[in-house]
């Protein structure tokens, strides 16, 4: 059985928050920063003047200023610098980044690049011929889009046999958050790679509904999952549903999976928000007792009883 564990998400650098280390500009960093909107933007249009991509990142991180105008400066930016250098320069700053921790302003900027980025992106994915670390820069950058056009692509990258590029691309699959993608995860539950079975199961548990529990309760119960770290998981990600037809599963892997006894129970009072006790059986008198039929009133004595007209005088 694979008893290998899904890797846990490296902590944030801190350090490595820029596109690369470079001469900044001190007095249009400092404008960048100020708390005024109008100082803002124009630290944007000095850059988008200059076309100096040193402080491109400054651009990247205006894509979402809270001002309106400041983050319209920044898309002009962007124009004005050219899609070719644009991309030029994110494939740089991520190519020895994914799947580790991307920097931060050109992480937090693609959303906002979708317009001028997608469709290289999608080229580059396509390519059979592309080198693998481009493939996987585009496959992280179409996720973070939240590219639906990029999900038949990225289904098949998931199965790629190179065990990096395939964690990308269903990371990218879980990134995007459709139910479209919802197909390719139901699949992907039955993938040799760990981490991919379990940016499926979250892919899977974000959906909800009766085939959403049934294929976690799978998981959970052993069927569909050998990894005792997933199943374990499958059980908490039960737990917020919010869907009550998962109560029986989770007692039932309270009962028979003492491995997972600790998770189940947590799921359980998340799930019911009540506290039946440590053991299955207080779980099941519980649960036997909120299935008791409502109570039913005698039948009319006559027809005319069910309605409101008085009864007819013989």
């Amino acid at each position: 059985p694979d008893v290998r564990t899904p890797s846990n998400p490296p902590e944030e650098n801190q350090t490595n928050s820029r596109v690369a280390p470079a001469r900044h500009d001190h007095l249009l960093v400092t404008m960048s920063n100020s708390a005024d909107p109008a100082t803002r933007r124009s630290a944007i249009q000095g850059i988008a003047k200059s076309k100096d991509t040193d402080d491109i990142d400054i651009v990247f991180r205006a894509l979402s200023d809270r001002d309106p105008d400041v983050r319209k400066a920044a898309q002009d930016a962007i124009e004005s610098i050219g899609t070719e250098t644009v991309f030029g320069l994110v494939m740089q700053a991520l190519s020895e980044a994914v799947p580790k921790t991307p920097p931060k302003s050109v992480d937090a900027a693609l959303p906002y690049l979708t317009r001028a980025l997608e469709a290289k992106m999608l080229e580059i994915l396509d390519k059979t011929e592309e080198i693998p670390v481009r493939k996987k820069v585009a496959a992280h950058c179409l996720g973070r889009m939240r590219s639906r056009t990029a999900i038949p692509s990225l289904t098949k990258l998931a199965w790629s046999p190179d065990q990096a590029m395939a964690i990308v691309a269903s990371r990218a699959l879980l990134d995007i958050g459709d139910d479209a993608a919802f197909d390719s995860f139901r699949g992907l539950i039955k993938h040799p790679v760990p981490e991919v079975r379990w940016a499926a199961l979250q892919g899977i548990s974000r959906t909800g509904g009766p085939e959403t529990t049934t294929m976690l309760s799978g998981a959970a119960l052993g069927s569909t999952e050998t990894n005792l770290e997933l199943r374990k998981r499958a059980t908490i990600l039960l737990g917020k549903s919010n869907d009550p037809a998962a109560i029986p599963y989770l007692i039932e892997v309270l009962r028979s999976q003492s491995p997972l006894r600790s998770e189940a129970l947590t799921a359980l009072r998340t799930l019911t928000g009540l506290d039946a006790g440590g053991d299955a059986y207080s779980w099941i008198e519980w649960y036997r007792g909120t299935q008791k039929p409502p109570a039913t009133r005698p039948a009319p004595a006559n027809a005319s009883a069910a309605t409101d007209e008085p009864p007819r005088k013989q």
